[in-house]
């Protein structure tokens, strides 16, 4: 087979995925080949058909390819990948409304980011208020021990809430 016609079946199927040696594009065709091997597609003779090309074809690139055709190819891809791409007049206002939806759903997921954050900052204020809370009851503490009486420091104060709320 020609060069030309291997690298024309080898962009057929690996489409413009990038490779420069020999091995690698050997190694993306096994993956490609064995993803038409028949105990995968049962009863299918075109993935079976396209199982045996491959394997002809890495051999025919084993044998006839150098590297510096691959480079070569994966320059053209390059190349080819700054081209302008032709949309139809119906494919253009489906994407520009797809385009308008993400819009929104980025707008709305922004607010919501923003919520977020204005209820984090409100959970921090709380857990700030909380801890200055605990500090107080921390220093409370041992002047409530003393006035009770308890002034065994090896002892555990047991302190009730209702103790602390009598007047």
């Amino acid at each position: 087979m020609p060069k030309d016609k291997i690298l024309e079946e080898v962009t057929r199927l690996l489409g413009s995925q990038r490779f420069s040696t020999i091995a690698e594009l050997v190694d993306m065709l096994k993956k490609r080949r064995n993803e038409c091997h028949t105990d995968k597609n049962p009863n299918n003779k075109e993935s079976e058909e396209e199982f045996k090309n491959i394997g002809n074809l890495i051999e025919e690139v084993k044998e006839s390819l150098q590297d510096s055709d691959i480079q070569a190819l994966a320059s053209s891809f390059s190349k080819s990948s700054l081209a302008p791409i032709e949309v139809k007049e119906d494919e253009i206002e489906h994407l520009y409304k797809l385009l308008q939806l993400f819009e929104k759903e980025n707008h709305f997921l922004s607010k919501k980011i923003d919520i977020l954050k204005d209820e984090s900052k409100e959970n921090e204020r709380y857990l700030d208020e909380n801890r200055a809370l605990q500090e107080k009851i921390r220093l409370f503490r041992p002047s409530y021990a003393v006035l009770n009486g308890n002034t065994h420091g090896n002892k555990p104060l047991s302190l009730k809430l209702s103790k602390l709320l009598k007047p």
